[in-house]
């Protein structure tokens, strides 16, 4: 079967100035009703008051998902959450182990710590009943961007993944956006703000329901750079490359160079020297989220070790 490829309705726009600009990226989930839901959006960034005259848009396509599956850009985007998923509690490091410890007040040696597949198995649940498998907000845990969930006596590592992957299939479409801003992250958090509040008034989210499970946004400068690899296409159906994106060309004239950008994309888990000269390990995404360009950078520049996983 012939696969479909993505729909570039609004071709990408560098910007004029990275120094005054701000990009970030906002995606449908799946399982949700891709234009009613995109109305809603692009109502809340030319509607409300917060948020009119403060946005552009620059970007807007269609992927078909058989594209997204022959591609594996699902799996690209969650490769790190995917490897912990698959090979467990042995990729985790000293600090992680310690912070399990401290956290559940448990052995990490001990403690059955498992990934999600071995979870479905052992109590016999579909991916869908996995991921909504409810537990008390205190059985559950970040660590690096990875999640753990206490059900029961066991451990399970990233549950959500299996749904998250199943979910993307042939039939399903995305719709992208990439918005610009010259403002700050208070504004970008006002317009997640507005969506969110269309999305209620409209029935779409509820208690049970989280906006996450509706739509995805880069919550940080490396989040916009993740986003882009996946999912920002010219017109000719090939990737951008991440030196024209807003966030790599700003780093770029910072003096980064670009296989340093490409590094911390693939393996995001590091040792930050703070200013008081501790240090303090988290993945890059998490540690810059809501952060300007400048600020993102410069968290950037405190790495001391960069962690490695296969």
């Amino acid at each position: 079967m012939e696969v479909q490829n993505p729909s570039i309705l609004l071709p990408f726009s560098p910007a004029e100035n990275v120094l005054e600009s701000r990009d970030f990226f906002i995606y449908l989930r799946p399982e949700t009703n891709g234009v009613e839901i995109e109305s809603l959006i692009m109502r809340a960034a030319r509607e409300e008051e917060n948020c009119r005259d403060r946005f552009s848009l620059v970007y807007l396509a269609n992927f078909p998902g058989g594209f997204i599956s022959q591609k594996g850009l699902v799996e690209h985007h969650y490769r790190i959450r995917l490897l912990f998923a698959l090979k467990g509690k042995s990729l985790f490091t000293k600090y992680m182990k310690k912070v399990f410890k401290a956290y559940y007040r448990k052995s990490f040696e001990k403690a059955e710590i498992i990934g999600p597949y071995d979870a479905m198995k052992q109590l016999d649940l579909s991916e869908e009943e996995l991921f909504n498998l409810w537990v008390q907000p205190s059985d559950m845990l970040v660590i690096n961007g990875q999640t753990i969930k206490r059900y029961k006596n066991i451990f399970i590592l990233n549950y959500d993944i299996p749904a998250l992957l199943n979910r993307n299939d042939r039939h399903t479409d995305i719709a992208v956006m990439v918005f610009r801003t010259a403002g700050n992250n208070g504004e970008i958090r006002n317009l997640i703000d507005a969506i969110e509040s269309r999305l209620s008034q409209s029935g779409i989210i509820n208690t049970k329901s989280s906006s996450g499970r509706v739509f995805h946004y880069s919550k940080g400068p490396f989040e916009e750079l993740l986003d882009s690899t996946g999912f920002l296409y010219d017109t000719t159906i090939r990737n951008i490359p991440l030196s024209q994106t807003t966030f790599g060309r700003y780093l770029i004239g910072k003096g980064v160079q670009i296989n340093e950008i490409e590094g911390c994309l693939r393996h995001p888990i590091m040792y930050f020297r703070k200013d008081d000269g501790r240090f303090v390990e988290n993945d890059i995404y998490t540690y810059t989220r809501d952060l300007s360009y400048d600020e993102a950078w410069e968290r950037l520049q405190s790495v001391y070790v960069q962690r490695y996983l296969i």
